[in-house]
């Protein structure tokens, strides 16, 4: 048997879910996390995510701070339960708990961003007329070649093969949709977000984030950190900063991210770390064998999903 390479990927917006709090193992504490993320936001997380409503949760000033927390808490508990990461990457939100879980920065720290990122996109986004749809069926190229007529339309996420995010102006982009659905595609779905999020839109945002982080302390990753801006890897505190805040403006290349796992750094085996196995359904069609962790949530739990990448390890 071979161990093999394994990352941990964190999910972002609309992992969310009602009662995710409750799967988190007990012997991971929540408690000084929840507490500074409701003072600073001045919302009642813990309350929300445990009662709902889901429209009260879908508010990004409590999805993320939320999404950040159970992400986190999630990979500290599979790291020191002895399954340690080759990689991380995070997916939007889920980037920052990636950071946390690389060591670059604390917890803490993540919980504060979260929510300095959630307060900043609402203020950006207030008067702004800007929407995010995932186009399902069609690829990065094909979606490309619709957008190519607009100029208010860009590509803000690259999910897989089959599955590409667009985000811009809301009247452009309900221009383009009988265009995307001749092209092939499926679905054209409405995301809840209050902006045109990873796109130029949010350069103001952008700005804000870069003067906000511009003395904060990023230290080198403990182990590998691919960047969703484009999919490289980076160990140094400085360049992960840079990309972070490159991030705001720039679409998540997911795709290319995890391409960059399995040809540079030989990952087999993937852990979603976060509620939900939103990007394990990315992941269904690569060469990576994709685990929700929310599956695990006991000491029994541990050992069955220990039990179950040794049975992935003894195939090769």
């Amino acid at each position: 048997m071979r161990a093999m390479n394994k990352l941990f990927v964190f999910p972002g917006y609309g992992s969310q879910l009602v009662g995710m709090f409750d799967a988190l193992p007990h012997d991971v504490s929540i408690v000084r996390l929840t507490d500074a993320a409701e003072a600073h936001s001045g919302l009642e997380i813990t309350k929300i995510v445990n009662n709902g409503p889901e429209s009260a949760l879908s508010d990004i000033r409590v999805a993320y701070p939320a999404i950040v927390i159970n992400d986190a808490a999630w990979g500290k508990y599979i790291s020191v339960s002895g399954i340690e990461p080759a990689a991380v990457c995070g997916y939007g939100v889920g980037d920052v708990a990636a950071l946390a879980a690389a060591g670059v920065i604390t917890m803490g720290a993540a919980v504060t961003l979260a929510d300095f990122l959630a307060k900043t996109y609402v203020h950006a986004t207030a008067d702004s007329d800007g929407v995010m749809k995932t186009i399902v069926g069609l690829d990065e190229q094909a979606v490309s070649e619709v957008i190519a007529e607009s100029s208010h339309v860009w590509i803000s996420a690259v999910n897989s093969p089959r599955q590409v995010v667009v985000s811009g102006v809301e009247s452009a982009v309900l221009a383009l949709e009988p265009a995307f659905e001749s092209a092939g595609a499926r679905r054209v779905m409405k995301i809840n977000v209050p902006g045109a999020l990873y796109s130029p839109l949010m350069a103001q945002a952008q700005e804000q984030l870069a003067a906000y982080l511009d003395k904060a302390d990023f230290r080198d990753a403990e182990v590998d950190y691919i960047s969703c801006v484009d999919g490289r890897v980076y160990r140094d505190g400085l360049e992960i900063k840079k990309k972070f805040i490159e991030s705001i403006t720039s679409p998540i290349q997911f795709q290319q991210a995890v391409a960059t796992a399995i040809d540079d750094l030989s990952v087999k085996i993937a852990l979603e770390c976060g509620a939900g196995s939103l990007l394990c359904g990315h992941l269904a069609h690569t060469d990576i064998s994709a685990i929700p962790v929310t599956q695990y949530s006991d000491e029994a739990g541990v050992d069955l999903l220990k039990n179950r990448i040794e049975s992935l390890e003894d195939r090769v």
